[in-house]
């Protein structure tokens, strides 16, 4: 029934709880998922919930690092999908704006 389901997800457990649904849909159609996560560019107003150091005014160097650790972690929740129950499961990290990456 659906050949692509797009999780999005922003490191919390509660986003990740989608992933079983998201899991549960696409063994019911042999669908793929795609687990995704949109960094923002540097605002320096921004949380740092990857807890990168953050020094000076450097803030490609922190979006750079943002990028590394959200690869990592959407590559760990990637594993935990049980691979039997869909055709394939990827990962994709887009930098900018979430609403209108997502819609994209």
């Amino acid at each position: 029934m659906f050949r692509n389901i797009l999780v999005p997800l922003d490191g919390s457990t509660r986003a990740e709880q989608a992933v079983g649904l998201a899991q549960s849909v696409a063994k019911s159609g042999g669908g793929r998922i795609t687990l995704v996560q949109v960094v923002n560019n540097f605002d320096p107003l921004m949380t740092n919930p990857y807890e990168i150091e953050i020094t000076g005014d450097n803030g490609e160097k922190i979006v750079t690092g943002w990028i590394t650790k959200v690869s990592e972690y959407l590559t760990r929740v990637a594993e935990g999908v049980n691979s039997s129950a869909v055709s394939g499961v990827g990962t994709k990290v887009v930098r900018g704006n979430a609403t209108e990456a997502l819609c994209a």
